[in-house]
């Protein structure tokens, strides 16, 4: 925030533990992928009368390498969280430091002009005080406004600097929170900004299986390197189904609505008018 080094170095930190969970959470998926393979290997064996060792030996193993990696996850998360909660209290010792110097030259301005006042005082005969100062027009015309003194600008910095820091130190991180992210081709994008946010945010595990549903019921295929816009709303790190969607940018100017992909499945109206929007949209992209 302020060239903090502590503050740099939790920051670097929050980047590295958010993009090690959603590889984690990639590996996890995949190793879900091999451990149905395998039992599916060795079921298919175990009633052809021929029982395959080294396919249950696999299910065995995989799944031990899931529990592992899932512990890992845990720990990734809570190192996450870790560097958060130093960023946080390193972005209010700054805070404190920068209002402190504020508030020492605004100490330093007030009596300065106090001696200027009194001075102006004696020779114009008048019990001038520091009122006068917010009395000077800005521009040819007064209704343009007045001049803000120096003193009342480190006064409203210092307050703000107060607001900010005590928000900071409180122990709760921001339960609700909104994500909006526009001409998108990864939803890995979404998911470390996401992750980097100070706030009880989603997983990289249900960030992903949201965004899978939505392409699912989108009748479209897989998105590939479509452009798409996400918008992902949550509360207490659950995703709020009803108002979070992707929007595949290349079909939204014919129809935006349309074009608008939720987790939780279509109407069948909803579905007949996607599944023609997706047959047009094909159309377009093989002869652009």
């Amino acid at each position: 925030m302020f060239g903090n080094t502590t503050t740099e170095k939790a920051a670097a930190q929050i980047d590295k533990w958010a993009a090690r969970e959603l590889q984690l959470t990639r590996e996890v998926f995949a190793a879900e992928d091999r451990i149905k393979a395998a039992e599916m290997a060795a079921g298919e064996a175990l009633l052809d009368d021929s029982p395959d060792g080294s396919a249950v030996a696999d299910v065995a193993r995989v799944r031990a390498e899931v529990a592992v990696q899932r512990a890992a996850l845990v720990a990734c998360r809570k190192r996450r969280l870790d560097a958060i909660a130093t960023k946080r209290a390193s972005d209010t010792a700054a805070l404190r430091k920068q209002a402190g110097d504020y508030r020492a030259e605004l100490e330093n301005v007030e009596r300065k002009t106090t001696k200027l006042l009194r001075e102006l005082s004696a020779l114009q005969d008048v019990a001038y005080t520091s009122l006068i100062l917010q009395s000077q027009p800005k521009g040819e015309l007064i209704i343009q406004g007045y001049h803000v003194p120096r003193s009342e600008k480190l006064r409203a910095e210092i307050a703000a600097m107060e607001v900010r820091a005590g928000l900071l130190e409180s122990d709760k991180l921001t339960a609700e929170g909104e994500v909006d992210m526009d001409g998108i081709t990864s939803v890995d994008e979404l998911v470390l900004t996401v992750l980097k946010r100070k706030a009880v945010v989603p997983d990289a595990a249900a960030i992903l299986t949201w965004a899978a549903a939505c392409e699912k019921n989108s009748d479209l295929g897989p998105f590939g390197d479509l452009p798409r816009r996400y918008r992902l709303q949550w509360r207490n790190g659950i995703i709020n189904d009803r108002d979070s969607y992707t929007l595949v940018v290349p079909l939204a100017p014919q129809n935006a609505p349309a074009a608008t992909f939720k987790s939780v499945p279509r109407t069948p109206e909803e579905r007949a008018v996607a599944q023609f929007n997706a047959v047009k949209l094909r159309e377009r992209l093989v002869h652009a």
